[in-house]
This record gives C-alpha cells, sequence and structure tokens, in this order.
C-alpha cells in the first residue's frame, strides 16, 4: 500500500465487520479533479478490499460545489478488473 491511510481504513473496515465502504474526501482547493495520488489510494484499497472480502462501492472527492466519483467514471470497475486479471 502507498501510506499508512489505507490501512487504517480497512482495519476500521474490518472492526466493523464492514461488507462493503464508500470512502469521501474532501480537495481543500474546491477543486475535485482527481490526483495521482487519489488513483493509488483507491487502487490499494480495492486490492486490499478483494483480499479482505471487502466490496468497494465508490470513492468520493468533494469540492467546491462538485464532486468526483470513481463509480461513476468507471473508475472502481477498472481497478477490480485489474485485480482479477492480475494487472
Amino acid at each position: 500500500m502507498t501510506n499508512g491511510v489505507q490501512c487504517k481504513i480497512m482495519l476500521r473496515a474490518a472492526q466493523a465487520y464492514a461488507a462493503g465502504l464508500i470512502t469521501v474526501h474532501n480537495h481543500p482547493s474546491g477543486d475535485p479533479t482527481l490526483s495521482e495520488q487519489d488513483k493509488l489510494l483507491m487502487r490499494d484499497l480495492v486490492i486490499a478490499g478483494r483480499a479482505m472480502d471487502i466490496r468497494i462501492f465508490d470513492h468520493l472527492i468533494i469540492g467546491d460545489g462538485r464532486y468526483f466519483s470513481f463509480a461513476d467514471e468507471g473508475l472502481i470497475d477498472e481497478y477490480q478488473q485489474r485485480v482479477i486479471l492480475g494487472g
């Protein structure tokens, strides 16, 4: 995993016996455009979720009156496929 954030998220999910997660964070700049760090976070959460049998449903980035949804953009499915195919 790229850093301890993913570990903390998945540990809390496991402690709560979660079957799935929707995660959210904000960009204080007001621009919800995803960054490379956002992509790595989600990739790692999807990998960990698959290993732990915890489904990642979405990750939202909140900006100034706007948002970005990984699920709406097809990125959750893309990351799931990569995990399945080993890519």
